[in-house]
Formats: C-alpha cells, sequence, structure tokens
C-alpha cells in the first residue's frame, strides 16, 4: 500500500512538473508576442501620423480644387475613391487600437496562473492570427497611402492645367 501510494505521489510530481514547464513555456510563447505586439503597435502609430498627415494634405487639395472647372473628371473619382480609402484605414486602426487594449487585459489572466494551458494555446493562436491581420493591414494601408501620394502629385503637378475658379 505504502508503494502505490508513494508511487501515485510520484506520477502526479511528474505530471504537475510537466504541465508547469508546458504553462511555464506557453507564458513565455505570450511574452515574446507582447514583444512583437508593441513593435507592431509602434509601427502602427507612426502610420497614425502619416495618415494624419496625407489626410490633412487630401482636404487641403480638395479644398484647391473646390469651385474649380475641372475638365478632368477622373479627378473627382480620385478623390473621392481617396476619402473611402481614408475611411477604411480610419476603421482599420481603431479595431487595432482594441485589440492592443483585449491584449494588454489579457496579460493578468496569464500571469495570475488561474488560465488553463488550452485556453492559453487558444488566446495566443488568436494574438498570433491578429498580429498576422494587422500587419497585413498596415502592409496593404501603406501601398494605398504611396498610391495617394503619387496621385496627388500628379493632380498638383496639373492643377493649372484644370482651369479657373468659377467667377459666379
Amino acid at each position: 500500500m505504502k508503494y502505490l501510494v508513494l508511487s501515485l505521489l510520484a506520477i502526479s510530481l511528474v505530471f504537475t512538473s510537466c504541465e508547469d514547464k508546458e504553462k511555464t513555456d506557453l507564458m513565455a510563447q505570450y511574452d515574446t508576442l507582447l514583444n512583437q505586439r508593441d513593435s507592431i503597435m509602434t509601427h502602427h502609430e507612426n502610420f497614425v501620423e502619416m495618415h494624419e498627415s496625407l489626410s490633412a494634405a487630401h482636404k487641403k487639395l480638395s479644398q484647391q480644387l473646390e469651385g474649380m472647372t475641372i475638365n478632368d473628371s477622373t479627378v473627382l473619382e480620385k478623390l473621392a475613391r481617396h476619402e473611402a480609402i481614408f475611411a477604411e484605414h480610419e476603421a482599420n486602426m481603431k479595431g487595432h487600437a482594441s485589440l492592443k487594449d483585449s491584449h494588454k487585459d489579457l496579460k493578468s489572466n496569464f500571469m495570475d496562473g488561474t488560465m488553463s494551458k488550452d485556453a492559453m494555446k487558444a488566446q495566443i493562436d488568436e494574438m498570433k492570427e491578429q498580429h498576422g491581420t494587422m500587419m497585413n493591414h498596415h502592409d496593404k494601408m501603406m501601398r494605398e497611402h504611396e498610391a495617394i501620394k503619387e496621385e496627388h502629385e500628379e493632380i498638383m503637378k496639373n492643377l493649372n492645367s484644370y482651369g479657373t475658379k468659377d467667377e459666379s
């Protein structure tokens, strides 16, 4: 009987130490993801600044063109498309900010040891997916910003050929 109790105790210690090691590994993965998130959010904050600057330049250009007789109908179409892109970017950026906050909220659950290892794995997998989505959004938005900048430059270059302000 003594041997049975000692054997069961030894087996439970082995399982407990394995589970503790697995939870420690999961916590390390989580810490790595938090560092990655910090890097993504730094990139995000830089993007927000760039977005605000480009959006302000877009508004200024739109105001300059207001009241002008524009012979090239594609100019107004481009400006309208830019505004739709800006709205999409702003929605993405709001979503990114809420993801950042939700990741911070998870930290206490990870660190207090109450979260099961299956829940930890699920959260880590979800964070990886969210990080991938955020990075894809940033890449796409950067490409769109570059295209908008080029179109703005083209419009500005041709500004004199669009006509003069209406003298109504």
